[in-house]
């Protein structure tokens, strides 16, 4: 075993025997709400920082106060435009060293879900083979994208269920093929797939990243052309004409 699961097998032992269980029930609604990037919703457009820029001061004042962030701020709240459901759930801006570009995580081990506070977390600290601010301004929002659907699930399980959670993580490959498709299928819900597409081709045609790691990115994620189809797919079936040129 290497010292990354070891490392990463204690932390969810001792988050699964801290944590309670209890916890007040969040249903997923997605409530209405003024977006100013709704013309951006399940979409099959580009978004520019001079669009985003324009939006800042009603994203700000929908997501600003819970969103604790300076560097990428502005890509995190266009991201976060997405998830009207994550309004009012504090998030937090961690950079550190990591494997891949981003992850998030729940922090406060055996806090009540309405008092959980989460991170994402973003390598910018170290060379990697696929700097994700290479990536376009676009391609850069749908890697947070991404990562806030992984927070949407959280946010919808217990405790227990997601140390249980943490457990099948480190120790099913399975399980984690199956925690990636998860935050990819929340983005297509929300009408981000598209994005979360753009930084999937950069990451798997554009970065020329090394054959190990390479290997690596599609064990645990869905390719680029599988998830562009589940993106028009799922408008079709639900009678959304935005990408009719695909």
């Amino acid at each position: 075993m290497t010292p990354q699961f070891l490392t990463g097998l204690l932390y969810w032992l001792i988050l699964l025997l801290s944590l309670t269980g209890c916890a007040k029930t969040i249903t997923f609604t997605d409530v209405p709400y003024e977006n100013p990037l709704a013309d951006y919703r399940y979409s099959c457009q580009s978004i520019d920082s001079l669009t985003v820029a324009a939006a800042l001061p009603a994203l700000e004042a929908q997501f600003g106060d819970q969103l604790e962030a300076t560097a990428y701020r502005d890509k995190m709240l266009a991201a976060l435009s997405f998830y009207p459901n994550l309004r009012g759930v504090d998030i937090r801006l961690i950079r550190k060293r990591l494997r891949t570009s981003m992850a998030a995580r729940p922090l406060g081990l055996g806090k009540r879900r309405s008092r959980r506070t989460y991170a994402v977390y973003v390598d910018d600290v170290s060379d990697k083979p696929a700097d994700f601010r290479n990536a376009s301004y676009s391609a850069q929002v749908g890697c947070f994208i991404h990562e806030f659907g992984h927070i949407s699930y959280y946010v919808s399980r217990s405790n227990t269920q997601l140390a249980s959670d943490g457990l099948a993580y480190v120790t099913s490959q399975r399980f984690k093929n199956k925690y990636e498709r998860i935050a990819d299928r929340l983005a297509i819900q929300h009408g981000g797939g598209y994005y979360v597409y753009q930084y999937r081709s950069f990451t798997f045609e554009e970065a020329e990243l090394p054959e190990a790691y390479l290997a690596f990115k599609r064990r645990n994620y869905t390719d680029q052309k599988k998830l562009l189809v589940r993106h028009i797919a799922y408008l079709r079936e639900n009678s959304v004409e935005k990408c009719v040129d695909y």
